[in-house]
């Protein structure tokens, strides 16, 4: 049998180093015992960084997991093998979150997958190393490019900024699910509700009330919602007419940056403006007059 107690300390260094790297987002898992090591897995709690903060995502739940001589029954595409000098180890990479749709997470854990597998083919069969911290930072800068890998989940809405303004916001949905909920639901009313005709003349007016009652608020809010719609248009067409629309920045071109430095440069150099030297009072029995009479006494 082979024995893999070499590649289990050198694992221990790798695990420790994302450890403290990332306190509070890691966890660690082992096998039952030292002498069932496997598997030996990492799990990271990936948060949303700046760049994705429009995104109702607020993090990615990663498990890379170096499984050991034996397969699991997980996805093949989010398995691989890899050939050391002691022996072939299975391993592989899995995205498991509750609020993200199945398609979606078996797309994520086959990319980062394809990501590790890639890197740990660029290393020796003696090499100790797994790449743990580096995949969980690729993860990490790809976090939004790897929730769009789906587009069939992804819906879009307006919402807000922490500063109030509208901005587009993005969230997760399963199609799926929501579609065989509607259905699942809608068999249930029909298998529930009786046949018009089955019904006494008073329990068919009561539900005809609701039903009217039911079209009139639809009716309400949709007219509200066209009214309101107005409403922007018409503002927005006031400020347009009045100078106030949204004005874009548009940064000068360097040919005409260098126009307005050739016209300061002929300008010459303007000098600042300085007030009247300071001199002595020479007014009536000051000293200077007094100099002055003597001078001309002197004469």
């Amino acid at each position: 049998m082979t024995d893999y107690k070499e590649v289990v300390q050198s694992l221990k260094p790798e695990l420790l180093t994302c450890k403290e790297k990332w306190p509070d987002e890691i966890k660690v898992k082992t096998g039952k015992s030292k002498e069932d090591p496997f598997p030996i897995s990492l799990q990271r709690k990936v948060p949303q960084p700046e760049t994705a903060n429009h995104w109702d995502i607020d993090e990615l739940s990663i498990l890379l997991s170096v499984d050991g001589p034996k397969k699991i029954p997980a996805a093949p595409e989010s398995n691989g093998t890899r050939e050391l000098a002691v022996g072939s180890l299975n391993w592989h990479a899995e995205c498991k979150q509750d609020n993200i749709p199945a398609p979606l997470q078996a797309k994520i854990s086959m990319s980062v997958a394809k990501m590790w597998d890639k890197e740990l083919k660029k290393l020796e069969p003696t090499s100790k190393a797994w790449k743990f911290d580096k995949i969980f930072d690729w993860v990490e800068m790809k976090f939004q490019e790897l929730l769009t890998l789906e587009a069939s989940c992804i819906e879009q809405y307006e919402g807000t900024d922490e500063h109030g303004r509208s901005i587009r916001r993005y969230t997760l949905v399963d199609k799926v699910e929501g579609k065989e909920a509607e259905e699942s639901e809608s068999d249930d009313t029909d298998s529930d509700e009786e046949p018009e005709s089955n019904l006494d003349p008073e329990e068919a007016a009561r539900r005809a009330e609701v039903i009217a009652k039911k079209r009139a608020e639809q009716e309400a809010q949709r007219l509200e919602e066209e009214r309101q719609r107005e409403i922007e248009a018409w503002k927005k067409r006031m400020d347009a007419e009045a100078g106030r629309g949204e004005q874009k920045f548009v940064p000068m071109s360097k040919k005409e940056q260098e126009a307005i430095r050739a016209a300061k440069n002929k300008q010459g150099v303007k000098m600042a403006k300085t007030g009247p030297r300071r001199k002595k009072y020479d007014g009536p029995g000051s000293k200077v007059e007094r100099e002055e009479k003597e001078k001309k006494k002197g004469k």
